[in-house]
C-alpha cells in the first residue's frame, strides 16, 4: 500500500511539473510576442509565435526537452513543438546542436520523415515546429505485438524508412540515430505510415 501512494505521488509530481513546464513555455511565447529591439520596434511583425500557436498540452518529455501538442491558428492545423528544457537553454553547445537540428529539417522533406515547419529562437526559449504524428513509435508497435509481424505490414514499416534513409543519403545526411524509437507511425485507412524523426546527431 505504502509503493502505491509513493507510486501516485511520483505521478502527481510528474504532472505537476509538466503543467509548470506548459505554463512558463505559454509566458516565453507571450513573452516573444511583446519584444522589441533598441529602438522600441517590435521583432516579430504580423505572425508572431504567440498569436501563431497556442500549446494544448504535453505530448512527452526527455531528457533534453518536451514535445508540445499545440494549434496552428494561421494554417489551421495541429502541430508538434519541440523545445529545450529551460535548465539547458544557457548551455551553448546545446542550443547550437539544437538549431541545427531545426536547420537539417527544415531544408528538405520526405513523405516517411516528420516535416519541419518552423524554428523559433529567443534568449528565453528555442523551438522546433513539427509535423504532428499521432499514433505509437515503431518500439510501441513492435511491444504490442510481442511476436513476429505479418509480411504484409512488416515491409511498407521497412521499405518506408530505407525509402527515406535512401534519400537523406543522396543529400549528404546520415541519421546516426535510427532506432525503433524514432519512428512514428501514423495510421489511416491504406495502413500504417512510417515517419523518421529526431535527426538531432545526424552527420551532414
Amino acid at each position: 500500500q505504502r509503493e502505491q501512494v509513493e507510486q501516485r505521488l511520483r505521478i502527481g509530481n510528474q504532472r505537476a511539473g509538466m503543467a509548470t513546464e506548459l505554463q512558463q513555455m505559454h509566458g516565453n511565447l507571450v513573452a516573444l510576442a511583446n519584444s522589441r529591439d533598441a529602438a522600441g520596434h517590435a521583432l516579430f511583425g504580423g505572425e508572431t509565435a504567440a498569436e501563431a500557436y497556442t500549446l494544448d498540452g504535453v505530448i512527452g518529455e526527455g531528457g533534453m526537452g518536451v514535445v508540445y501538442r499545440a494549434t496552428d491558428h494561421v494554417r489551421q492545423r495541429h502541430v508538434a513543438i519541440k523545445t529545450l528544457h529551460g535548465s539547458l537553454m544557457g548551455d551553448a553547445s546545446i542550443r547550437r546542436r539544437f538549431a541545427r537540428e531545426a536547420r537539417l529539417s527544415m531544408r528538405w522533406s520526405h513523405p516517411h520523415v516528420v516535416a519541419a515547419y518552423d524554428f523559433i529562437e529567443h534568449p528565453d526559449m528555442i523551438a522546433l515546429v513539427l509535423e504532428l504524428v499521432e499514433g505509437l513509435t515503431l518500439e510501441q508497435h513492435f511491444e504490442i505485438w510481442a511476436s513476429a509481424l505479418p509480411l504484409r505490414e512488416l515491409k511498407p514499416l521497412f521499405f518506408g524508412v530505407l525509402d527515406a534513409m535512401a534519400e537523406a543519403h543522396k543529400r549528404g545526411i546520415v541519421h546516426r540515430d535510427l532506432k525503433p524509437q524514432n519512428v512514428l507511425l501514423r495510421v489511416d485507412v491504406t495502413g500504417i505510415h512510417p515517419k523518421v524523426t529526431d535527426f538531432g546527431i545526424a552527420k551532414v
